[in-house]
């Protein structure tokens, strides 16, 4: 009874210092308006496992000084099997030490980050939109190409930053689970240590309890680092999110010349085409010598194939815009899904409601691809 209270004791403190240690992480969201001239505080850089190298390396080496399993060893399998679990212990630690000091790279190069795309954006606003002398199909599909990749970059903006909200949203709880399993680790370890280790495996398994608690220890710093980038990032994603929809924009606007261009260009050689083949039949009807006409004939003929061929591109010009405005439309679609979907799972309180909306608009996503497919149906007879 006294060590449950212990463990509830311990995990209300535990988890009211970590709500409250990570209170001016949640400040920064939103931060007041600098002091000029003075930079904020730069985040701690987390410190790493000391001698992580070394504690493997021992590890390792006393496995290795145990030689191959044997049979009837029972306390020498046990010490094993403690090692192992050291060892991989070590190797957990190691890896949220990691993770944490990429975290804090990641903070330390965010403010870097956040002007370096700010001046692109008023790089690209400064520049006039791009004119074409000549245009032609592979201009054009080169710019299409762009456009689509920029579209795809929004998207992964998009959904990277509702991932982050959902993982926001799921932080505190996971904090709350983690406090309490480190308070049950402590005082698992307190309960061992009053035990007597007369043994190598006792020896051993007190050694991997204290590595236990170190490990939750690190779980914990983790999830804060994590938390603090989720926060810290959003003005960088902002930035980032403006800056690729500016030049998905641009993209699309010289897009529209290059299309329009290449129409103006289309209908005036069909225009030429039409005179050359009616001025070829009036010469036809006129001519008198046979080798003429056939000769005149032949050329008619071309000319008609090369109509044909300029009738292609328009069409071909035509469906590629349809078929972009088309992708454009569902990429919108796919982001209001996974925003909707972010927000039943941000939301558990609202699953109910949200799950009729995500009906409703599933119905609407196929009602719209219906009507797309009635729209892009003429153009493929």
């Amino acid at each position: 009874m006294c060590s449950s209270r212990v463990v509830i004791v311990t995990v209300m403190s535990r988890l009211f210092l970590m709500l409250f240690a990570n209170e001016g992480a949640t400040a920064i969201a939103a931060p007041p308006p600098a002091t000029p001239g003075v930079e904020a505080a730069p985040p701690q850089k987390p410190n790493s496992v000391p001698q992580a190298t070394t504690r493997k390396a021992a590890v390792q080496a006393r496995l290795d000084a145990l030689g191959a399993p044997g049979a009837g060893q029972d306390a020498q399998a046990d010490l094993r099997a403690m090692l192992e679990q050291t060892l991989s212990t070590l190797n957990a630690i190691e890896q949220q030490t990691q993770e944490r000091t990429q975290y804090h790279t990641q903070l330390m190069e965010l403010p870097q980050r956040l002007r370096d795309t700010e001046a692109k954006q008023r790089e690209l606003a400064r520049t006039p939109v791009r004119q074409f002398p000549t245009v032609d199909e592979q201009v054009r599909g080169e710019y299409q190409t762009r456009l689509q990749t920029t579209l795809e970059e929004i998207q992964g903006i998009i959904k990277e930053t509702v991932d982050g909200e959902v993982r926001l949203a799921n932080i505190p709880r996971e904090l709350t689970e983690h406090v309490q399993q480190q308070a049950q680790a402590e005082q698992g370890l307190v309960t061992a240590r009053s035990e007597p280790a007369d043994t190598t495996p006792q020896q051993a398994r007190l050694e991997w309890l204290e590595l236990q608690v170190e490990l939750h220890q690190q779980e914990g710093e983790l999830l804060a680092s994590e938390r603090e980038w989720l926060l810290k990032r959003a003005p960088l994603q902002d930035a980032l999110l403006s800056f690729a929809q500016a030049r998905a924009q641009r993209w699309q606007q010289e897009l529209d010349s290059i299309t329009a261009a290449l129409g103006q260009e289309i209908a005036a050689q069909q225009a030429t085409l039409s005179a050359t083949a009616a001025a070829i039949t009036r010469k036809m009807q006129q001519a008198l010598n046979p080798v003429e006409a056939l000769q005149l004939s032949v050329g008619l003929e071309t000319v008609e194939i090369r109509r044909r061929t300029a009738d292609s591109r328009r069409r071909l010009n035509e469906v590629s815009e349809l078929m972009l405005t088309y992708e454009r439309k569902v990429g919108h679609t796919k982001q209001l899904g996974d925003r909707l979907n972010a927000l039943i799972e941000k939301y558990a309180a609202g699953e109910a409601a949200g799950q009729r909306l995500l009906v409703l608009f599933e119905r609407l996503q196929r009602e719209r691809a219906q009507y797309n497919a009635r729209l892009v149906a003429p153009l493929d007879q």
